[in-house]
């Protein structure tokens, strides 16, 4: 976006799909920006005052995820940039990268607060894709089924977008010595089906 469209395109009114959800967001980054304790943005002030917003590519790194995810779920469709951003992490389509950041945003909240993730019905789950450009898993739940809520459709989205976020992580990993840790933990109740190892998405 910033690329195409300059440091400032975050304040343009003009890429906004809902031009009052772009005030609310602004006032909410405002208040992030005085929060941050970051040294770019410290010196950004001291060099260019608070009357200038910081560039888009600083405030980006200190927003919150659920401020990002509705950064870039109220961009208007038409901007090529959007659908590029998407593609970018394997998805096909803007649809696609605005759900699986709404549901990245609730399950890191959930985890934020000590709540409980295990047995939980999600109530946005990730949108359904069942042409990926990246591995993936091949046996997708039934849309608006039980075990399209669970969490275990809700961490395949977190590992395909590591794809292209973290290519080196350990997701996979962890996630398979933490489930060895404890085998006697029922996982099926967490929507994990069986043999969910063999699936591309875990290789």
């Amino acid at each position: 976006m910033s690329a195409n469209h300059g440091p400032n395109w975050l304040h343009d009114a003009s890429f906004a799909y809902d031009y009052q959800v772009m005030n609310d967001l602004s006032a909410v980054i405002q208040i992030e920006l005085e929060r941050s304790n970051e040294d770019f943005i410290k010196h950004h002030e001291k060099v260019y005052g608070k009357i200038d917003p910081p560039p888009v590519w600083k405030t980006l790194q200190v927003v919150s995820f659920g401020t990002l995810s509705k950064i870039y779920g109220n961009i208007k469709k038409d901007v090529p940039a959007k659908k590029q951003i998407a593609r970018l992490f394997g998805l096909p389509g803007d649809g696609w990268l605005h759900s699986w950041m709404q549901v990245i945003s609730v399950l890191r909240n959930y985890c934020a607060h000590h709540s409980r993730i295990c047995y939980r019905i999600f109530s946005f789950p990730p949108k359904e894709m069942r042409r990926p450009r990246l591995p993936y898993i091949t046996t997708l739940p039934e849309a608006g089924g039980r075990f399209s809520q669970q969490l275990y459709y809700q961490i395949c989205a977190v590992r395909y977008l590591l794809h292209t976020a973290h290519p080196n992580n350990q997701f996979n990993g962890q996630l398979k010595m933490l489930m060895a840790k404890f085998p006697t933990v029922h996982i099926h109740g967490f929507g994990f089906p069986q043999d969910w190892q063999l699936e591309p998405l875990w290789q």
